[in-house]
């Protein structure tokens, strides 16, 4: 369910720059990996409306000279919380959109917080992270969110 959630994020996103249609969009997972295959049906195909190919980096555990600017999407597993400031501000500075399942992800800076609410998965956004990612988010996913924290423009 959680991979689906950041596939479907990538659709609802938008980057200041837009690379070429041929060039991948990547979801860098950071940390302990617990996706397992949930990507393999879509990994390497079109992501709708961009029609760029989904590409999927397992990076591991963080050190400083990850190149997380190579993601678009960059899941932070719970793994890395003691990183967490230095991830935040890197992929921040980078045009990075963050995502994780941590407590209280976006009130520690990050872009889109995986909850449970009701036993349902939600998710929770930080519409400053936002701004400073250069990131905007359709209004359908501030709508849908079970929390939106920080400035509005």
């Amino acid at each position: 369910i959680k991979a689906g959630y950041l596939y479907n994020f990538l659709l609802f996103a938008k980057w200041e720059d837009t690379p070429a249609s041929g060039t991948p969009l990547v979801i860098g997972i950071l940390g302990t990996d617990r996706f397992g295959d949930a990507f393999s049906e879509v990994e390497g195909k079109p992501v709708a409306a961009t029609q760029r190919p989904l590409r999927i980096e397992r990076l591991g555990r963080y050190h400083e000279s990850m190149a997380l600017g190579d993601c678009d999407l960059l899941f932070i597993d719970a793994s890395e919380r003691k990183h967490l400031p230095r991830i935040l501000a890197r992929a921040h500075k980078a045009g990075v959109l963050t995502v994780s399942d941590q407590k209280r992800f976006v009130d520690q800076g990050g872009t889109i917080g995986l909850v449970i609410r009701d036993e349902f998965v939600r998710w929770e956004i930080n519409r400053t992270s936002l701004r400073k990612a250069g990131l905007t988010a359709s209004s359908q996913l501030l709508r849908n969110a079970a929390r939106a924290v920080g400035k509005e423009e």
